[in-house]
């Protein structure tokens, strides 16, 4: 991979509620990876201009390679002006982006700020997404995202769909690990559920019952240790919404993923049954 001096190897860009922060934490575990990933929203914010580039360099905490660093902002996917910036100041910097089912996250939003007591409690989620209209537009990935392929190309832009990331979390994964260039074989433990056995000995016998007592041994030693659930079930749509405004913002949406569709090669209207 090369990137020029003193810069992030790669930028995650968003999205908001779409499981960028999992994915970063499984980035961040890859040994080949500076960590921690920060979250700096240096592109993002007022403070960004050329004279405090020194200080993001700073808090990226780059390290010589074959070490690879990086960050990860979902702000950056929705703020204007971000893909200018980046590009302007690192044009060799891979970025990777996560989406999903918009309707879903839009849910996800409206379950946040409910559980932080943001809005009243009496208050539905078409209510809320009326009132908000920004929880709308986040999910308008064809529209940020042409903003970024304007600019760079899927050598540069990789897009990871969440729906896919649930099914295959591990494929995922050494997906973006290759993308990245750094080891694509890789099991996270929180995924190591998910990787295939191990091939059985060509010259089963001794060494067989061997392997087996031990893993047995080590099991017994250091037993393995339970994680939760990867990621939560998808909301079910007519918990939050009626027939007629689960509709309406279906059609809201499928314009947008249209346009989503024509950048990634996969007609994304039909996957998140928005038609």
């Amino acid at each position: 991979m090369h990137v020029q001096k003193n810069a992030p190897q790669f930028i995650g860009i968003g999205g908001k509620g779409c499981g960028l922060a999992l994915v970063t934490d499984l980035l961040d575990v890859h040994p080949q990876i500076n960590s921690p990933i920060p979250s700096l929203r240096f592109f993002s914010g007022s403070a960004y201009t050329e004279n405090d580039l020194s200080k993001y360099v700073e808090a990226l905490c780059l390290v010589p390679p074959p070490a690879v660093c990086g960050e990860s902002c979902p702000e950056y996917l929705t703020t204007s002006g971000v893909a200018e910036r980046i590009a302007h100041t690192y044009p060799d910097t891979k970025l990777f982006v996560v989406v999903r089912n918009p309707i879903d996250r839009a849910i996800v939003e409206y379950q946040h700020a409910r559980a932080a007591q943001k809005i009243p409690k009496n208050m539905t989620c078409a209510q809320y997404l009326t009132n908000h209209p920004e929880a709308q537009t986040d999910g308008f990935f064809g529209r940020h995202l042409t903003q970024y392929f304007t600019i760079y190309t899927s050598l540069q832009l990789y897009v990871m769909v969440y729906e896919d990331f649930v099914k295959e979390p591990l494929k995922s994964m050494q997906k973006l690990y290759d993308f990245l260039e750094i080891d694509k074989e890789f099991v996270p433990k929180r995924l190591a559920a998910y990787a295939p056995p191990p091939e059985e000995p060509k010259h089963p016998g001794r060494i067989k019952r061997l392997f087996r007592l031990i893993g047995k041994l080590l099991k017994k030693i250091h037993p393995k240790k339970e994680f939760g659930p990867l990621t939560p079930p998808a909301p079910t749509h007519l918990n939050y919404f009626s027939e007629a405004e689960l509709a309406v913002f279906k059609r809201t949406f499928a314009a947008d993923a249209a346009q989503l569709s024509n950048l990634v090669h996969r007609d994304m209207v039909v996957e998140w049954s928005l038609e």
